[in-house]
């Protein structure tokens, strides 16, 4: 949660593959959010002003090990390739989150 209040910013990535910045419509008290995938945002992170810390919330699923390690390294790339200079990337669990990754570019200030 301590990285969230530092985070340029917050985002969410579900089993569809897709992304959920927390937009979308009420409907009846309801928040329809639209979610994103890959190819939708690119051009939204790459002109992002600040990218020093992304924080990437992996929704709860039930991906197998080799599965999740794809999902974590296809995340880190695309971010990387953005031009963020620290990527987090946490499991949404029940009872809090586990931490996947903790990447910081080698061009970062902060590197290791």
């Amino acid at each position: 949660m301590r990285l969230e209040s530092e985070a340029n910013i917050v985002v969410s990535y579900g089993t569809d593959r897709k992304f959920d910045l927390g937009i979308g419509k009420f409907d009846g008290g309801a928040q329809n959010l639209i979610r994103f995938t890959f190819d939708e945002l690119q051009t939204f992170f790459d002109r992002q002003n600040n990218k020093s810390l992304i924080v990437v919330i992996i929704e709860k699923n039930i991906w197998s090990n080799e599965r999740i390690k794809e999902e974590v390294e296809r995340l880190r790339s695309y971010f990387v390739a953005r031009g963020y200079k620290r990527i987090s990337i946490q499991q949404g669990l029940g009872g809090g989150r586990g931490e996947y990754l903790d990447y910081k570019s080698p061009n970062s200030p902060n590197y290791p």
